[in-house]
């Protein structure tokens, strides 16, 4: 068994039940990883292309998944429920960003 490492990922909505997104993405997190701690919601006003006010939540959990394969888990995601390609900084029904992933720096 490989080593656990600790992940802060990002969820945010701007379209569509916010919460009811957030919460499934949430679900489909627990199913997978071991979930030890996660946000309250909040909202954010948009940037860019976006029109939408944003209800944003973080969750830190546990994962064996290396950062690819997790960036790549979260695009099924967010495809899974319902994110298509739309316009760069618009509005969608789900973004998880990875914002930490233990003490790698990746720059893509």
């Amino acid at each position: 068994m490989e080593r656990a490492n600790q992940v802060v990922i990002g969820l945010g909505t701007s379209i569509g039940n916010r919460k009811n997104n957030i919460q499934l993405a949430l679900n489909i997190l627990a199913a997978n990883f071991k979930v030890v701690a996660h946000s309250l919601l909040y909202r954010s006003l948009p940037l860019g292309n976006a029109k939408g006010i944003f209800l944003n939540s973080a969750v830190r959990l546990y994962t064996e998944l290396d950062p690819t394969s997790l960036l790549l888990f979260c695009k099924q995601v967010e495809r899974d429920l319902g994110r298509t390609k739309g316009s760069r900084w618009g509005d969608r029904c789900i973004d998880l960003d990875i914002l930490l992933y233990e003490d790698v720096f990746i720059n893509t």
